[in-house]
Protein backbone atom coordinates (compact mmCIF):
# COMPACT_ATOMS: atom_id res chain seq x y z
CA UNK A 1 0.00 0.00 0.00
CA UNK A 2 2.81 2.43 0.91
CA UNK A 3 4.56 1.70 -2.39
CA UNK A 4 1.35 2.44 -4.29
CA UNK A 5 0.83 5.71 -2.42
CA UNK A 6 4.44 6.83 -2.98
CA UNK A 7 4.21 6.02 -6.69
CA UNK A 8 0.93 7.87 -6.88
CA UNK A 9 2.40 10.98 -5.25
CA UNK A 10 5.43 10.98 -7.56
CA UNK A 11 3.19 10.75 -10.59
CA UNK A 12 0.97 13.44 -9.12
CA UNK A 13 3.89 15.85 -8.76
CA UNK A 14 5.00 15.24 -12.34
CA UNK A 15 1.56 15.71 -13.89
CA UNK A 16 -0.01 18.45 -11.77
CA UNK A 17 0.16 21.07 -14.52
CA UNK A 18 -1.97 19.00 -16.89
CA UNK A 19 -4.58 17.88 -14.36
CA UNK A 20 -8.11 19.19 -14.02
CA UNK A 21 -9.26 20.31 -10.59
CA UNK A 22 -11.66 18.11 -8.65
CA UNK A 23 -12.95 20.70 -6.15
CA UNK A 24 -12.65 24.45 -5.65
CA UNK A 25 -9.21 25.51 -4.44
CA UNK A 26 -8.46 28.00 -1.71
CA UNK A 27 -5.29 29.09 0.07
CA UNK A 28 -5.43 25.99 2.30
CA UNK A 29 -5.72 23.25 -0.30
CA UNK A 30 -5.27 22.37 -3.96
CA UNK A 31 -7.21 19.54 -5.54
CA UNK A 32 -6.90 17.63 -8.77
CA UNK A 33 -8.29 14.57 -10.49
CA UNK A 34 -5.91 11.65 -11.01
CA UNK A 35 -7.74 9.06 -13.07
CA UNK A 36 -10.81 8.26 -10.99
CA UNK A 37 -9.16 9.48 -7.76
CA UNK A 38 -9.45 12.93 -6.22
CA UNK A 39 -6.15 14.05 -4.70
CA UNK A 40 -5.98 17.09 -2.43
CA UNK A 41 -2.79 18.77 -1.21
CA UNK A 42 -3.54 20.19 2.25
CA UNK A 43 -1.37 23.02 3.56
CA UNK A 44 -0.28 22.57 7.16
CA UNK A 45 1.49 25.94 7.09
CA UNK A 46 4.90 27.39 6.29
CA UNK A 47 8.02 27.95 8.35
CA UNK A 48 11.43 29.56 7.87
CA UNK A 49 13.48 26.91 6.04
CA UNK A 50 17.00 26.44 7.50
CA UNK A 51 18.89 26.59 4.19
CA UNK A 52 22.31 26.88 5.82
CA UNK A 53 21.89 23.68 7.84
CA UNK A 54 20.27 21.69 5.01
CA UNK A 55 22.77 22.50 2.26
CA UNK A 56 25.56 20.60 3.99
CA UNK A 57 28.97 20.95 2.34
CA UNK A 58 28.07 24.21 0.59
CA UNK A 59 29.84 27.43 1.44
CA UNK A 60 27.91 30.52 2.44
CA UNK A 61 29.01 32.09 -0.85
CA UNK A 62 27.73 29.16 -2.91
CA UNK A 63 24.39 29.28 -1.09
CA UNK A 64 24.11 33.04 -1.62
CA UNK A 65 24.95 32.66 -5.33
CA UNK A 66 22.36 29.90 -5.79
CA UNK A 67 19.68 31.97 -4.07
CA UNK A 68 20.55 35.07 -6.11
CA UNK A 69 20.44 33.06 -9.36
CA UNK A 70 16.83 32.09 -8.51
CA UNK A 71 15.92 35.61 -7.26
CA UNK A 72 15.41 34.29 -3.71
CA UNK A 73 16.35 35.78 -0.35
CA UNK A 74 16.66 34.42 3.15
CA UNK A 75 14.69 33.43 5.05
CA UNK A 76 13.03 31.02 2.62
CA UNK A 77 9.63 29.67 3.58
CA UNK A 78 9.26 25.90 3.68
CA UNK A 79 5.80 24.55 2.91
CA UNK A 80 4.48 21.63 4.98
CA UNK A 81 1.81 19.61 3.15
CA UNK A 82 -0.20 16.43 3.51
CA UNK A 83 -2.20 14.69 0.79
CA UNK A 84 -5.74 13.35 0.96
CA UNK A 85 -6.56 10.70 -1.65
CA UNK A 86 -10.22 9.89 -2.24
CA UNK A 87 -10.58 6.64 -4.18
CA UNK A 88 -14.36 6.81 -4.13
CA UNK A 89 -14.48 3.90 -1.69
CA UNK A 90 -11.84 5.13 0.79
CA UNK A 91 -10.09 8.30 1.88
CA UNK A 92 -6.38 7.97 2.60
CA UNK A 93 -4.40 10.69 4.35
CA UNK A 94 -0.70 10.72 3.41
CA UNK A 95 1.20 12.43 6.23
CA UNK A 96 -0.36 14.43 9.03
CA UNK A 97 1.67 17.65 8.83
CA UNK A 98 4.12 19.09 11.35
CA UNK A 99 1.71 19.87 14.15
CA UNK A 100 3.54 22.12 16.60
CA UNK A 101 7.05 20.93 15.63
CA UNK A 102 7.95 24.36 14.15
CA UNK A 103 5.84 26.41 16.54
CA UNK A 104 2.49 28.03 15.84
CA UNK A 105 3.15 28.41 12.10
CA UNK A 106 1.82 24.94 11.34
CA UNK A 107 -0.72 22.46 12.66
CA UNK A 108 -3.52 23.38 10.26
CA UNK A 109 -4.27 19.89 8.88
CA UNK A 110 -7.08 19.10 11.38
CA UNK A 111 -8.87 22.34 10.47
CA UNK A 112 -8.40 21.64 6.74
CA UNK A 113 -9.95 18.18 7.19
CA UNK A 114 -12.89 19.64 9.11
CA UNK A 115 -13.58 22.10 6.29
CA UNK A 116 -16.89 21.69 4.55
CA UNK A 117 -15.16 20.40 1.41
CA UNK A 118 -14.01 17.21 3.22
CA UNK A 119 -17.06 15.87 5.08
CA UNK A 120 -16.26 12.11 4.89
CA UNK A 121 -14.11 10.28 7.43
CA UNK A 122 -10.50 9.25 6.62
CA UNK A 123 -10.12 5.47 6.21
CA UNK A 124 -6.32 5.17 6.56
CA UNK A 125 -3.34 7.34 7.46
CA UNK A 126 0.06 6.72 5.82
CA UNK A 127 3.13 8.60 6.90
Amino acid sequence: MLRLVCSLLLWLAASAAAAATAAPDNPGFYSMKLGSFDVVALSDGTHPFPVESVMVGSSAGAIAAALEREALRLPLQGSINAFLIDTGAQRILVDTGAGTLYGDCCGRIPARLRAEAFPKAVFAIVG
